[in-house]
């Protein structure tokens, strides 16, 4: 019976997902918002060309996030189209694993994900980042299955996607050593370092040079205006305290002495919040609970401190913050993704100007810590299953 229920869950979800993910701002049934998709199908477009990444051309993006890229590749022609129905699939996939990784009741866990097209908007069908959410979701599910090669084997692939998951490999080590012992951690360290070669090796080979100035852009990036850091110092010039002004490179950013000082030193807290993360986890009690907690905790340091925070940095929590057997942590989640929506909206050009927008980016942000909090928090409680059942 149990069995039976759990999987009209899931059917449910999928079907409000693809309902969601139709009828969203940016959604299947529209070509408008197309986002960064034209920036991908030029790299693609490059590649056919028969032009290597980092040898031949400049790419930010780490070498996984060919796939999402490639794929539409194939029918040229229909490349957003077939970009955002690949997006699509990634999510459904999403909604699948959340059925697997959530323990019972999944309604919440599941209702979370199917709803997170419609709540946070045009970025979430027009970035790659759906692809990345996916792997670190899966790399989850396959650590508490306790399947060392194959879990620490996606981490890799996820951080070949996206650089954030490097943030979750402390707990992951922990978690391996507690449940497998040096054994299983020897498995899972090898697994780790032969996905990294396989997936990095090549471009290291052809383009060297490329690449590592590829991570180094990445890593050297100013402060990105959407920011806690950045919030901090828009909302001082809101008071009349520091006036602030606006850069473009990778992003647009803040320019200036004191925003280049902020965002080492937010990039300094985003290592202390990982870091708490692993060590509340490391005294707590083992627990399938703890692992996931400080798992997505982790991942929310990276996005909540990081001197960059592009809006669709939200789409790596959708997966990993509504498992987490939490309510609060839950819904608060679910409002930062409207408040994302608003922001990207309403802030595009309004933090340039420093107008009321402001405001929102500072809420979205505050709302944002307030997660990693109660996530960092739920590693040592105990799980109150009939509060998240009862706050459906």
């Amino acid at each position: 019976m149990r069995e039976r229920i759990a999987g009209r869950e899931l059917v449910v979800a999928l079907a409000l997902y693809s309902v969601c993910a139709v009828v969203s701002r940016g959604g299947l049934d529209t070509g408008n918002h197309p986002g960064d998709v034209h920036h991908y199908s030029t790299f693609a477009h490059m590649i056919g060309q028969g032009k290597i990444p980092y040898r031949d051309f400049f790419m930010e993006y780490p070498p996984a996030a060919l796939v999402p890229f490639l794929i539409p590749q194939l029918w040229p022609a229909h490349y957003l189209a077939i970009f955002k129905v690949t997006m699509f699939v990634c999510g459904a996939l999403l909604v699948v694993v959340v059925g697997r990784l959530a323990p019972p009741p999944r309604l919440l866990p599941l209702l979370a994900v199917a709803v997170s097209p419609l709540l946070i908007g045009p970025v979430f069908l027009t970035r790659y980042d759906l692809w990345p959410a996916l792997l670190a979701a899966l790399a989850l599910l396959a650590l508490i299955d306790e399947r060392w090669a194959l879990g620490s084997a996606l981490v890799a692939a996820t951080i070949a996607a996206k650089l954030f998951a490097v943030a979750v490999v402390p707990v992951a080590l922990i978690h391996v050593m507690r449940k497998g012992g040096r054994p299983a951690l020897k498995r899972a360290v090898v697994s780790f370092a032969l996905t990294t070669l396989l997936l990095w090796g090549p471009f290291l080979a052809l383009g060297p040079g490329g690449v590592r100035f590829s991570i180094k852009e990445q890593l050297e990036r100013g402060l990105q205006i959407e920011s806690t850091g950045a919030a901090v110092l828009l909302v001082l010039d809101k008071l009349g305290v520091y006036q602030t002004h606006w850069i473009r490179g990778l992003s647009i950013d803040l320019g200036g002495r004191l925003p280049r000082v902020v965002g080492a030193a937010t990039t300094l807290v985003e290592g202390i919040a990982i870091a708490v993360a692993a060590y509340v986890y490391a005294k707590a009690k083992e627990s399938r609970h703890a692992f996931t907690a400080a798992y997505a905790a982790s991942s929310a340091a990276f996005v909540a401190f990081g001197k960059v925070l592009s809006p669709q940095f939200l789409i790596w929590l959708v997966p990993l913050v509504p498992v987490v057997e939490s309510a609060a942590a839950t819904w608060l989640f679910l409002a930062v993704l409207v408040l994302t929506q608003l922001e990207v909206n309403y802030g595009d050009w309004g933090l340039r100007r420093a107008d009321w927008s402001v405001w929102l980016l500072a809420a979205r942000n505050l709302a944002l810590i307030g997660v990693y909090v109660l996530l960092v928090r739920q590693i040592r409680a105990r799980p109150n299953r009939g509060a998240a059942a009862r706050s459906v």
